[in-house]
C-alpha cells in the first residue's frame, strides 16, 4: 500500500469518526433541550452503539477497506436521517 493511499484512508476514517462524534454531541444537545423524548434519544444511542462496534471491528486489523467505511457511512447517514425526521417531527407537536 502506498504512502498515499494510507494518508487518504487515514482521512476518510477520521472524518468518519468526525462526523460520529458531531451526531453524538447533536443528539446529546437535542436530548437535554427535550427536543426528542428519552425513547427517542435511546433509539438514537443503540444506532451510536452499533455504529461504535463498527467502526471498532474496521479498525481491529489496523486496515479500514473501501466496504467497512461505505457500511459504516450507511449507518451513521441512517442515524443522521433518524435524528433529522425525529427532531422534525418533534418542533411540529
Amino acid at each position: 500500500m502506498s504512502l498515499m493511499t494510507l494518508a487518504a484512508t487515514t482521512i476518510q476514517a477520521q472524518n468518519l469518526d468526525n462526523d460520529f462524534k458531531a451526531l453524538q454531541n447533536q443528539v446529546e444537545t437535542a436530548y437535554q433541550k427535550n427536543v426528542i423524548t428519552e425513547t427517542d434519544y435511546n433509539k438514537l444511542k443503540q444506532d451510536h452503539k452499533i455504529i461504535k462496534q463498527a467502526i471498532s471491528q474496521a479498525e481491529a486489523d489496523g486496515v479500514t477497506t473501501n466496504d467497512e467505511r461505505n457500511k459504516i457511512y450507511s449507518k451513521l447517514l441512517r442515524s443522521k436521517k433518524r435524528f433529522s425526521s425525529l427532531t422534525a417531527n418533534n418542533k411540529e407537536e
